[in-house]
């Protein structure tokens, strides 16, 4: 799947984002580089390398960095 969970998460569509991690980010994902959200739900979300862009990364491997930056 490529849906991000973050359960309230504040953000909205088109909102740019950073991924941060203590450890490593997963490929595809890289430091330093904005992501923008889509298809935002209360709960939700996919994550778009440019804005307004159809494709979206996202998925099991991301939610546990989100996680880490909504606590």
């Amino acid at each position: 799947t490529d849906v991000c969970t973050g359960a309230a998460h504040p953000f909205s569509d088109g909102d740019a984002v950073m991924l941060a991690t203590t450890g490593v980010l997963p490929t595809p994902a890289l430091p330093d580089t904005h992501y923008y959200v889509r298809d935002k739900t209360a709960d939700t979300f996919k994550l778009a390398v440019f804005l307004g862009v159809l494709g979206a990364m996202g998925g099991a491997f991301m939610n546990r960095f989100f996680k880490l930056l909504l606590k």
